[in-house]
């Protein structure tokens, strides 16, 4: 049995190619889900745009629904207002829990949980009252529009699981609500942490040092077409050769007792030392 280091490397190496592939692949449905790319992502803004146009013609928009309930006075501003502080509440106490020592915790959960419960109870009251709205069709729909541009047949991306929005549309909730969490679990997998890992791996290190003056050599595209995921670990990996290149140690090696984690923080202590050296006023 691989130990716990070695198969987090193992898994990290699987993650890595995902990436790289520009795609995630289920076995189990046979489905390519694709990394989508910025280009991707302005065509749903587009499509969004148009959906908006076919439900406003009908429905009433979010801002036009809200106003009749101001003047209807079902609603006020004060409510909104309410909504605005258990968010803040929420936001800054989730900020505090990573400055604070984990015996200290209890009490901030405590806040954070009390303040959730409250705010889901006078957003679903205003959700009742709201109804349908042009902007929450035109949001559903650009969902599943996005969920229909990530689905391939093939590993080349050039087969679409469903030749037409139409056809996808044309599916019954629990028919989609499988590609829903296919795409769901590929946008969870690669998470900051993940992606740091990754970026401090020598099966990556290693190419992308010969070819760090020009990316276009090491994806084999231009950046333009590059995902997300694709840039933030070429980013980093940047950033890595460069401190490899202006400290005089070495990073550890990855061996039984040193963990992918070691090496991450190795790194990042590195960075923080020649931003610190940058920012260093000058002697006179």
């Amino acid at each position: 049995m691989l130990n716990s280091n070695i198969q987090e490397v193992e898994e990290l190496k699987i993650f890595y190619k995902e990436i790289i592939d520009g795609h995630s692949f289920y076995e189990d449905n046979l489905v390519y889900v694709k990394h989508l790319t910025d280009l991707d992502n302005t065509e749903i803004t587009k499509k969004k745009q148009e959906l908006f146009s076919k439900y406003r013609k009908d429905l009433p928009t979010e801002e036009e629904k809200l106003q009749q309930l101001y003047d209807s006075e079902q609603w006020s501003k004060e409510q909104d207002e309410q909504i605005l502080n258990y968010q803040y509440v929420i936001s800054d106490n989730e900020k505090n829990l990573k400055n604070v020592i984990p015996l200290q915790h209890g009490p901030i959960i405590k806040i954070i949980d009390a303040n959730k419960k409250e705010l889901n109870k006078i957003l679903q009251e205003k959700r009742v009252l709201m109804g349908r709205t042009a902007g929450e069709f035109a949001e559903r729909d650009t969902f599943y529009y996005m969920v229909y541009l990530s689905m391939y047949k093939d590993k080349e991306l050039t087969q679409r699981h469903f030749a037409k929005f139409s056809e996808f549309e044309e599916l019954e909730e629990d028919e989609i609500r499988p590609y829903i969490e296919l795409l769901d679990k590929t946008l969870r997998k690669f998470t900051d942490e993940i992606l740091k890992k990754i970026s401090v791996l020598p099966i990556f290190l290693n190419p992308l040092s010969y070819a760090k003056d020009s990316v276009y050599n090491f994806l084999g595209k231009p950046l333009i077409y590059a995902t997300p995921y694709q840039m933030a670990l070429l980013s980093l990996g940047t950033r890595n050769l460069n401190i490899m290149g202006q400290t005089d140690g070495e990073p550890p090696t990855l061996l039984d007792d040193i963990k992918i984690i070691d090496l991450v923080n190795w790194y990042d202590q590195q960075y923080s030392i020649i931003l610190g050296k940058r920012n260093a006023p000058k002697r006179v």
